[in-house]
């Protein structure tokens, strides 16, 4: 067969491993059994092109990726429908879904386990249509990702001391939630200080890992408690897989859930709209006068900061993917917009043909401006 391995240079294990040394291990391994193998060694950043680019690639039969659980995630996605096998390389911190997947943590023993592997099916889970292979989580362990991620560490031992520093402040600081749930059947309303979505459940006294990965379910993990001492026992059953028995946590399983968060982020952000609609609309024109180029440069920026301050703070609270759609789709509103497409009111005059500074204001029509933010709310 022929084989592309992708690795993470910034991956938990490959950070400190001699990345030269292993890729020649890696075409022994396979070469002596009969494969070929092209490897792509890249940064974080360049994970997801590459991983795109190799799963196009005509004649391969397995990508084999290395790195952790979001590298695995994010190439999972690239080869869904592509008729294409993933080998998972567990080159991250904790690999859970290639220890769910019984693969060997040693890299070069689970390189040797692909040279004469089979192909089997398992199961993959999706957020809002985004792909993933272990856990999709709100709120108490998403901030910990995020503070772990914003931590300087240079190896894998260096990213779990990062990992228990953020697990420690989150501990100190819970954010709880208003949340419904629709499970099956059932409406469930909690105020909960974090949920799990898992692909298939965990399994029991080990990390926290599926058993069976391709059970065909969702695990839905609601954490219960917002007490630090009792967050702290949470943490530490959660280590050792003491689930069942967990009187902090709510475990659920579905095929399919929906999810509602409180509703606090829409109503800052709807109130911030009518706000700014109304410093347009009233504060603007409150004051006739000719409008020269300084002050239309001023009023331009403040509205540009006020997008970009609201794209750093959603960034922030909603993650990096998401914050970066919302600066590409600014950006892209941003240079086609036309607010002025419905400006109807009469241009008026006097006897040399200059407009009178009075009526300068109505020459944009605020119907314009309120029309036109209506109809990219239905786009």
């Amino acid at each position: 067969m022929r084989f592309a391995a992708v690795l993470n240079r910034e991956g938990g294990t490959l950070r400190t491993t001699d990345l030269d040394a292993l890729a020649e291990r890696m075409r022994g391994m396979l070469e002596a059994r009969g494969h070929r193998l092209e490897i792509d060694i890249v940064g974080g950043g360049e994970i997801s092109a590459a991983l795109a680019e190799v799963a196009g690639r005509r004649g391969v039969d397995v990508v084999l990726a290395g790195g952790g659980d979001g590298t695995i995630s994010t190439a999972a996605a690239a080869l869904v429908g592509s008729g294409k096998a993933l080998a998972v390389l567990p080159a991250g911190t904790m690999n859970l879904f290639a220890r769910g997947l019984g693969i060997p943590t040693a890299l070069d023993a689970a390189l040797a386990s692909f040279a004469g592997a089979d192909v089997a099916t398992v199961d993959v889970a999706t957020a809002n249509g985004r792909i993933f292979v272990h856990q999709f989580s709100i709120g108490m362990h998403a901030r910990m990702v995020r503070l772990r991620e914003s931590m300087e560490f240079g190896s894998r031992l260096g990213k779990m001391r990062a990992s228990v520093q953020a697990a420690w402040r989150t501990i100190n600081s819970p954010r709880a939630m208003q949340v419904a749930m629709t499970i099956g059947e059932a409406e469930i309303t909690a105020r909960t200080t974090g949920i799990g979505i898992t692909n298939n459940l965990f399994g029991e006294n080990h990390l926290p890992y599926a058993d069976d990965p391709a059970g065909g379910v969702l695990g839905i993990y609601v954490t219960m408690t917002r007490q630090r001492g009792e967050l702290m026992r949470f943490f530490f059953n959660m280590a050792r897989g003491r689930w069942r028995d967990n009187p902090h946590v709510e475990i659920h399983q579905t095929d399919k859930a929906v999810l509602e968060i409180g509703a606090l982020w829409w109503g800052v952000t709807i109130g911030l709209v009518v706000l700014l609609l109304a410093i347009d609309l009233v504060v603007a024109a409150a004051r006739p006068h000719r409008v020269g180029f300084r002050e239309a440069v001023l009023w331009s920026l403040f509205y540009i900061a006020v997008a970009v301050a609201f794209g750093v703070v959603f960034w922030m609270t909603a993650g990096a993917q998401f914050g970066t759609e919302f600066f590409a789709g600014y950006i892209v509103e941003k240079s086609l917009s036309v607010d002025n497409l419905f400006n109807a009111r009469q241009r008026v005059t006097d006897a040399n043909g200059v407009v009178p500074i009075s009526y300068q204001p109505d020459l944009v029509d605020p119907r314009g401006r309120v029309i036109g933010l209506e109809f990219r709310k239905q786009f």
